[in-house]
């Protein structure tokens, strides 16, 4: 168990989650986009010292907000099985301006760290506007590349 520098509530992201599932079983909502982080590890990425560091940082000094986002992702994984969902996994966020890219895994392509916040949005809008689920059930990595 790690140490807590602050006061972080089990369940936090969790439960809410959990709770949005139902409702859009209830509603007939067929997808959900779920924003993420690198944390969340999917097979076949590999990451660089910056988020190995990161990660361990997170895992000793903030280790209920890691588990909290590893538990996102196995939430998704063993109860949405029957909806359309996208965790897309951000680096760090800032105003640039470029092209917001998706890969399957950490590391791969042309991969940065580096996310600009209007690229996110221009893809998320992209992928519900083409509503063929391209990423359904996936954890795709975004990143920004300056063009």
């Amino acid at each position: 168990m790690g140490i807590s520098i602050f006061t972080f509530k089990q369940g936090t992201f969790v439960k809410p989650l959990g709770t949005i599932i139902k409702a859009a079983r209830a509603s007939n909502i067929k997808q959900l986009y779920i924003l993420g982080t690198p944390t969340a590890f999917v097979p076949g990425d590999e990451r660089n010292a910056f988020l190995k560091v990161f990660i361990g940082f997170l895992k000793i000094f903030l280790n209920q907000v890691y588990s909290e986002i590893i538990g996102l992702g196995q939430l998704l994984d063993d109860e949405a099985k029957d909806l359309d969902w996208t965790m897309y996994r951000l680096g760090m966020l800032s105003n640039g301006k470029g092209v917001t890219k998706a890969a399957k895994t950490l590391g791969t392509d042309d991969w940065v760290n580096s996310t600009y916040r209007p690229g996110v949005a221009t893809w998320i809008l992209d992928q519900i506007e083409k509503d063929n689920a391209d990423w359904a059930r996936q954890k795709p990595v975004l990143y920004s590349v300056k063009t």
